[in-house]
C-alpha cells in the first residue's frame, strides 16, 4: 500500500503534486514502521519451543497471504488490459 501511495506520488501526471513532500516522508515512515514490525514478528518468543516450526509457520503464511495478493492482483491487471481493449477495438468498429 505505501508503495503504490508512493508509486502515484512520484508519476508525473499525478494530481498531488502539492503535497508530495509530505506524501513522500508519510510512504517512508510507514514502509519503515511495517518492515520493523515485520521484523519484530520474526523474533520468536520464550514460550516457543521449536524456534524452525516458528519460522517455517510465518514464511509460509507470509508466502500465502502474498502469493494469493500477487494472484489477485495479476487477474485484476489481466482483466482491466482486455477490458481497455475491447473498448478499443470496440471504438475502432464504429
Amino acid at each position: 500500500m505505501f508503495f503504490a501511495l508512493l508509486k502515484h506520488t512520484l508519476a508525473p501526471e499525478s494530481e498531488l503534486n502539492a503535497a508530495k513532500p509530505y506524501l513522500i516522508a508519510n510512504c517512508v515512515a510507514g514502509l519503515a514502521t511495517t518492515f520493523l514490525g515485520m521484523i519484530v514478528a520474526f523474533i520468536p518468543s520464550r514460550q516457543v519451543s521449536s524456534v524452525w516450526l516458528y519460522e517455517v509457520k510465518l514464511v509460509a503464511g507470509c508466502a500465502v497471504v502474498f502469493g494469493t495478493a500477487y494472484f489477485f492482483y495479476r487477474r485484476s491487471l489481466s482483466h482491466a488490459e482486455q477490458t481497455v481493449l475491447l473498448e478499443v477495438t470496440a471504438g475502432d468498429a464504429s
